[in-house]
């Protein structure tokens, strides 16, 4: 962690210098002679987070990458697991290895009968359509709780919240799942009322 700071230090105090020098701030064709230290500084950078992750204590949710067949795996420090890939028949790894999606809009929702919108999706009645929005909202809770650890980590480190894109690409595809379940969610539970 010093070094990193070490690292930036000497970045800031060439910048700083070349104003001094030049009076304008260093433009990137300026910036060409630092280069090796920017890389150096960016892999310092993604070590660190790596090893932040890699150290998630009790109660911190880890993440394992998915697997051959597109699975990704989530664990507390309980020794509790989700799968997410595995999400039609319950959160614990059931038959089918993809995940399942709502055939239908929110529009759709509320102009189909809901008797007809339950044999779309495969079920039979209310209990199991009760069933499917509980696994959803059980593995949402969990995506909330890895996005929550994320931020928590990437402001700890970083010193500063969430601002660009690429500040989220370590947890991408668990962001863009949960924005998912979030609509997935809203068409059941229009169904649901109907």
């Amino acid at each position: 962690m010093q070094e990193k700071k070490n690292v930036k230090n000497e970045l800031k105090y060439y910048d700083s210098a070349f104003v001094t020098i030049f009076s304008r701030p260093p433009a990137r064709a300026d910036k060409e002679p630092m280069r090796p230290l920017y890389m150096y500084y960016q892999n310092l950078r993604k070590a660190i987070t790596k090893k932040a992750y890699a150290k998630a204590g009790a109660g911190a949710v880890k993440i394992s990458r998915p697997d051959s067949k597109g699975s990704l795996n989530l664990s507390d420090g309980n020794n509790s697991k989700i799968s997410l890939g595995s999400l039609g028949s319950g959160s614990e790894g059931g038959k089918e290895d993809q995940k399942q999606k709502v055939p239908f809009s929110e529009d759709d929702a509320k102009k189909t009968p809901p008797i007809d919108l339950m044999k779309m999706m495969g079920l039979e009645n209310e209990k199991d359509l009760k069933k499917q929005i509980h696994d959803f909202m059980k593995e949402r809770k969990h995506l909330r709780k890895v996005l929550d650890t994320f931020q928590k980590d990437f402001l700890k480190t970083y010193n500063r919240k969430l601002r660009f894109t690429r500040d989220i690409a370590p947890v991408a595809l668990e962001f863009k799942r949960y924005k998912e379940l979030k609509k997935e969610i809203a068409k059941l539970e229009t169904v649901l009322n109907n």
